[in-house]
């Protein structure tokens, strides 16, 4: 008969060695011990010194830092419910003139809303359509309660694409974008609903080879190119 060592029991024999630890799942590792046992002092089924099995037990481990979570961006449904605000204010008698070109919603809560107005854009109507905005936003706090609204007209740089922005600006010249990459220049002398008209002035020669000056005649439907842009002089 096998006898334990002389002043310890079996339960201090019991030895656990860990070895390499493996993440399980969130928040916790599974870390596999060796687990050694003495042979048992009486009994058929007695274990042999130093046979070993694997126990598996589950330790937590540390939570990871609280970090801010990731921006997400804004839903779809806060744009369309804010262009749908926006068209219905413009549609009141007080607002007519005014027409949307462009609405931009950032992930940041920041709405940049570009108006264009059949006379012009002046700084009284944007504060007025802020104001009216602001109000229908604020109670529905579709954006929350921090976020940027910018009200403005396009600008000259900014490409016109709409057929209501043409007609103002008869008798100015136009550099219009074709789809083909190509730019065509000219005095915008007509407008109507499918198109407008660029006049240019050429230089050719007769059958004389004398230079004499010529009009050309674009004729441009709407939806045909990319962007038109007036050359404003500053003479």
């Amino acid at each position: 008969m096998d006898l334990l060592p002389p002043n310890q029991s079996a339960e201090s024999c019991l030895s656990l060695q860990p070895q390499q630890a493996y993440p399980l799942g969130k928040g916790t590792q599974k870390v596999p011990f060796l687990v050694s046992l003495p042979r048992q002092t009486h009994g058929p089924r007695g274990l042999r010194p130093h046979d070993r099995y694997v126990a598996n037990r589950v330790r937590t481990a540390p939570s990871p830092p609280n970090l801010p979570p990731p921006k997400q961006p804004l839903p779809l449904e806060a744009k369309a419910q804010i262009t749908t605000w926006l068209e219905e204010l413009l549609a009141e008698p007080d607002f007519a003139q005014a027409f949307l070109v462009d609405l931009k919603v950032g992930v940041t809560g920041r709405v940049e809303i570009f108006l264009d107005a059949d006379a012009g854009v002046d700084l009284a109507l944007c504060r007025r359509v802020s104001r009216a905005l602001e109000e229908k936003m604020d109670e529905s706090q579709i954006l929350g309660e921090k976020y940027t609204l910018e009200i403005s007209s396009p600008g000259p740089s900014r490409p016109m694409t709409l057929a209501r922005q043409f007609p103002k600006h008869v008798g100015r010249t136009l550099d219009v974008q074709m789809e083909d990459e190509l730019t065509v220049t000219g005095v915008l002398t007509e407008v109507d609903d499918d198109g407008f008209v660029l006049t240019e002035q050429v230089v050719r020669r007769d059958e004389h080879n004398k230079k004499i000056k010529a009009e050309l005649r674009h004729e441009i439907p709407f939806g045909s190119f990319r962007g038109a842009t007036v050359q404003f002089s500053f003479k």
